[in-house]
């Protein structure tokens, strides 16, 4: 199937990447969701048969997120604008034909308007209450370059985020991404164990031209040769070409081979992969891309065609139809699979997106997995649908909950207008804010300002400060424009 990341989860669209035009999908079941590079942008897929994706797009995606990171806020304006709080995805109950509740994203930021925090949570029909499952904190240096990502899952049964997966990324000074490194937990040594890492090298026009990925071999503490994936480009500078090379034991073999081509304007048009016959000692067709667009440059179709070996032709297998408001968004992404009987593209998927044009992207604070969406205008709704006996069946309804920040207007108060309980804590520990009712985000430090735990909680709500040593350490807590800072006892 075809290219890299989810606006959400089962919802489609396509933007602008780096002067050229990426597709954005999520069928997950025709992908693999990638365990490590590039889950800043969390939902980031690769195929299957595609295992140079898996480090190449989410590289650029990361360093795409970043440079928009620093470009829309350092520009930042003393107005009031839109955070994203929250997404929630309602399913349609087909019985009593009303949407439930299935799973709903928190995002929480720092005072730069970065992404910090993300958490999925999934509706628990029986209790009906919001159930994590998993939560992702970010880190950043004084750069703005993203350092470190490390991903939990809800545990059930002791109630409380285990540790999954660490990644940490290596940026030089122009901030190309040179290093990135993959840990697991281990969870009977109780500490991240690695697991994989790619090293990236660029040319004079900080081009990609060769990337190389290794694996940790526990035995012998080495990290050993596992692929590598080798970068042309033209004379405008796109890329024309990359090869991935699976290493062999004691050399690298060619094992797949991407080339694009582009129109007049620098628009990749088709994009053609083969894989190494090793009998016939050939390249051999697998699949290709083909891209139009519209005369302002906007993505209109995408088509995504198999090889097949026995008749020597490209055969379709599924695309997209985009239609566009007039400031560039995308309104409608219709999906089409081929049926091979009737020789026709058949309907399948409907997405259609809702903004509110009061609000540019330029008023907007966003989640990485936003940001590079290359949203114009303030997105609110999104409805899914299903062709389904030749008619259009609402399915599914993303709605996006925002709330208005004003960034250089943070307060901070002083302790006394906020109550803990209890003090010192054992386990579980509620702060309560005077007249106060939503969510806010706690930051746990220690006495030299060390982040160790970052949260988003309910106002006068028990929440569990996991894997903390007893001893006296500093707190804050951000509501409404307002920090509160104090000092917090752990026994």
């Amino acid at each position: 199937m075809k290219k890299i990341i989810t606006l959400l989860s089962v919802t489609f669209i396509a933007v602008s990447f780096m002067g050229q035009n990426v597709k954005l999908k999520s069928d997950i079941s025709d992908f693999r969701k990638v365990s490590g590079i590039g889950r800043v942008c969390h939902n980031a897929i690769v195929p299957e048969n595609r295992p140079d994706l898996l480090f190449y797009n989410s590289q650029k995606v990361i360093q795409m997120t970043l440079m928009l990171q620093k470009d829309k806020y350092l520009q930042e304006k003393a107005v009031s604008k839109q955070q994203l709080d929250s997404v929630v995805l309602q399913t349609l109950n087909k019985p009593t034909t009303n949407f439930v509740d299935s799973t709903k994203d928190e995002f929480a930021y720092d005072a730069k308007g970065r992404n910090i925090l993300y958490i999925n949570y999934s509706w628990n029909v029986t209790t009906k209450k919001w159930v994590g499952q998993s939560k992702d904190e970010i880190t950043y240096d004084i750069n703005g370059n993203l350092t470190q990502e490390i991903y939990y899952d809800w545990n059930s049964s002791s109630k409380n985020w285990v540790a999954n997966e660490k990644f940490e990324y290596t940026f030089d000074v122009t901030g190309n991404m040179i290093r990135m490194i993959n840990y697991s937990w281990d969870p009977v040594a109780g500490s991240f164990v690695a697991n994989s890492k790619f090293e990236s090298t660029y040319n004079a026009n900080r081009n990609l031209t060769l990337q190389t990925n290794y694996n940790w071999d526990a035995t012998t503490s080495l990290w050993v040769n596992a692929s590598k994936i080798e970068y042309t480009y033209n004379t405008n500078g796109s890329e024309s070409q990359h090869i991935f090379y699976l290493w062999e034991g004691t050399t690298f073999t060619a094992f797949q081979k991407t080339v694009k081509t582009y129109d007049t304007s620098g628009r990749n048009t088709l994009v053609v992969d083969s894989q190494w016959d090793f009998v016939g000692n050939k390249w051999v067709n697998s699949s290709e891309s083909q891209y139009v667009y519209d005369t302002n440059g906007n993505l209109t179709l995408d088509g995504y065609y198999t090889w097949n070996v026995a008749t020597n032709q490209w055969v379709g297998d599924n695309q997209d139809g985009y239609a566009y408001d007039s400031n560039g968004n995308v309104t409608t992404d219709t999906q089409y699979t081929w049926n091979s009987v009737t020789q026709q593209w058949v309907n399948t998927l409907k997405s259609e997106y809702v903004f509110d044009y009061n609000y540019s992207s330029q008023d907007l604070i966003l989640a990485n997995m936003y940001l590079y969406q290359g949203l114009k205008n303030k997105l609110t709704f999104v409805n899914v649908s299903k062709y389904e006996g030749g008619n259009w069946n609402l399915s599914q309804k993303y709605t996006l909950y925002y709330s208005a920040q004003i960034p250089s207007a943070i307060e901070t108060v002083h302790a006394g207008t906020i109550s803990i309980y209890p003090n010192p804590v054992t386990n579980y520990v509620t702060f309560n804010i005077d007249k106060y009712g939503g969510s806010f985000t706690l930051e746990l430090l220690d006495l030299q300002g060390k982040r160790l735990q970052y949260k988003l909680i309910q106002n006068n709500s028990p929440v569990l400060l996991e894997t903390v040593q007893s001893g006296l350490y500093l707190y804050r807590i951000t509501a409404d424009n307002k920090v509160y800072n104090g000092k917090l006892m752990i026994k």
